[in-house]
């Protein structure tokens, strides 16, 4: 995959998450800031996006370490 598609894979599972636990999605991009977003996103709903993605990619980029990211971007440059 690349990153555009990982970008979108992120963006659709945040807000497929957000709308079945019946909460307001945020406007989503590639530059939003996860942790600064109203509502809010927790990392309960970033950790289902991690399983989806290392499903998808093969990658863990959790597995020794929590890396540093902010943006949809770099969340999805982890996978890339």
């Amino acid at each position: 995959m690349n990153l555009t598609e990982i970008e979108r894979v992120v963006i659709d599972t945040l807000t497929r998450v957000l709308e079945e636990q019946g909460r307001d999605v945020p406007t989503l991009d590639t530059e939003t800031d996860l942790f600064e977003c109203e509502p809010e996103i927790d990392s309960l709903d970033l950790a289902v996006v991690a399983i989806e993605l290392e499903e998808l990619t093969g990658q863990d980029p959790f597995a020794e370490e929590v890396p540093e990211f902010r943006t949809v971007r770099e969340f999805a440059e982890l996978y890339a």
